[in-house]
């Protein structure tokens, strides 16, 4: 019978947590546990688990080399796994599943974007994208975990292209989190590689930010509404609206007026069917590339 705390304190620490990794790697693609496996830059901790483990010293050098088979009968004769290396991994981390049990899993957590392709083509070029990129697996190592964030995909682009929504309320009411979109987040790689697809652009984007925002708006997401803002100049407003109000003063006055894109999205503004021309400034920051600004100029003519 197998001794667990003594199999944890020869193989279930922090230290030699790499080997454990190797161990069920090698079981769930139905490789041997036997053979030598090498960790390229081991510390000085992991080095003296391995010496505990073994009972003798582990070399010397920064690359850290351990037979298996040694492992194995360390196991076999100290009792802590008299069944041997498989049997211990078990016993450490659970059922360990083999490469098809793995391979059925990982297509189920796709199946939902293969539905979604059905019914959208459109997004064909981005689901090989993802195929050939491994970006879903990038994200997401574990087939549990690759199929919820799938699922969040689809909810999301279930609401794409939208006829304008602020992207903290797009994914408040698709996940529940108001920041599963923001810049960085696995939801919102998968998500804006869509978009591009949807706009007919590559999935994989130039980075920038003025990019991404011109992404989001091309299926109906801006940004953000309060900090994303235009300067008006000469605009008439109303009397009727606290924003037309804020117009009329300033060209009553000869000032120029900021407004919020929420005001812009909510508000009459009262401008009537004069010509306004819109002009969008440059800049660059070296060593940035030349990009737009988020600031535009509008002025009535």
């Amino acid at each position: 019978m197998a001794d667990p705390d003594r199999l944890r304190r020869l193989l279930g620490g922090e230290e030699t947590a790499w080997l454990l990794d190797r161990l069920r790697r090698r079981m769930v693609a139905g490789r041997p546990l036997s053979g030598v496996v090498t960790l390229s830059s081991a510390t000085h901790d992991q080095r003296r688990a391995i010496e505990r483990l073994l009972g003798r010293r582990a070399g010397t050098g920064t690359p850290l080399s351990v037979s298996l088979d040694e492992v194995d009968a360390v196991h076999r004769r100290s009792g802590s796994a008299p069944d041997g290396l498989a049997d211990a991994t078990r016993l450490l981390i659970g059922t360990v599943p083999d490469r098809t049990t793995e391979a059925v899993a990982w297509a189920a957590a796709f199946g939902p974007l293969d539905e979604l392709v059905a019914r959208r083509p459109m997004l064909a070029t981005w689901r090989a994208w993802l195929d050939s990129t491994g970006m879903v697996r990038r994200l997401a190592s574990e087939p549990e975990r690759a199929s919820a964030l799938i699922t969040a995909v689809v909810d999301v682009l279930a609401e794409l292209p939208s006829r304008g929504i602020a992207l903290g309320r797009l994914a408040a009411e698709t996940t529940g989190d108001a920041h599963s979109l923001d810049d960085g987040r696995p939801l919102a790689t998968l998500v804006l590689s869509a978009a591009r697809a949807l706009r007919g652009s590559p999935p994989a984007g130039d980075g920038t930010a003025g990019e991404r925002r011109t992404s989001w708006a091309a299926v109906g997401v801006h940004r953000d509404e309060l900090s994303s803002s235009v300067l008006c100049l000469g605009l008439p407003g109303d009397t009727e609206t606290p924003t037309g109000r804020m117009l009329a003063l300033a060209k009553e006055t000869g000032e120029p007026c900021v407004l919020t894109l929420r005001q812009l999205n909510t508000a009459g503004l009262g401008v009537g069917a004069g010509v306004v021309s819109v002009c969008e400034t440059r800049s660059s920051s070296p060593p940035r590339p030349m990009s737009w600004a988020p600031i535009a100029l509008l002025s009535s003519v």
